[in-house]
């Protein structure tokens, strides 16, 4: 099933800015021209949450300075907001507007981003625990040359299998790549660590977990 951030209507979302400037009449009090802006501003944000197509939409209005600068930018609350923060005076005006289901893709994004930052944290974790020599590597990073357990499963589980096997072309290691005398045994350092294996893994970190356990001495 197809989550919701991972549909085209939002991943091909783009979000743009308007800058619109406008100049409202003036009056005999200094404030009205001001009260005017603001509330041309909340008209023309509603009239955006109307639009077809369109998902979200805030906006904040301010003075134009002598060089083009805004001054005093202020957020606009406008009726056709359903979500964001209201105001004592008109609690019935809120300053976005949110599609429902946009707001449910970005739910979904933001769900699928902590799942992503759980995952990354426990394999740094474990990679640390057996000493792993990419344990920080970055996912634009190579990575160095490592022999631990999680860096060359397949090759960890080839050197268990030809073992099982009678084969002894292969010496045994431990989980973080060192030489050790016997299938399961470990250095000094790794004899508590345990295989952690992740959603994601490739097929060869459970076999090997479960053999390990298996010829653990």
């Amino acid at each position: 099933m197809t989550a919701p951030h991972e549909t085209d209507r939002f991943r091909n979302a783009a979000t743009y800015t308007v800058a619109v400037t406008f100049t409202v009449a003036g009056g005999a009090r200094p404030r009205t021209a001001h009260r005017r802006a603001e509330k041309a501003a909340e008209r023309i944000t509603a009239a955006a949450a109307r639009l077809a197509d369109v998902v979200d939409v805030h906006a904040a209005v301010g003075l134009t300075g002598s060089d083009g600068e805004l001054l005093a930018l202020k957020v606009v609350r406008f009726t056709g907001a359903n979500t964001g923060h209201g105001s004592y005076g008109e609690p019935d005006k809120l300053s976005r507007y949110l599609d429902p289901e946009h707001e449910r893709a970005l739910a979904s994004l933001e769900e699928a981003n902590a799942r992503h930052r759980r995952h990354r944290q426990a394999d740094r974790d474990r990679r640390l625990a057996v000493g792993c020599r990419n344990a920080w590597r970055q996912p634009w990073d190579p990575g160095l040359f490592c022999e631990c357990v999680y860096c060359e499963p397949d090759r960890h589980l080839d050197t268990l299998t030809a073992l099982a096997s009678g084969l002894q072309f292969r010496s045994p290691r431990c989980v973080c790549g060192q030489v050790v005398p016997a299938p399961g045994a470990r250095c000094s350092r790794h004899r508590t660590v345990e295989i952690v294996v992740l959603e994601d893994d490739a097929e060869a970190l459970p076999r090997i977990s479960d053999q390990l356990r298996e010829a653990q001495p």
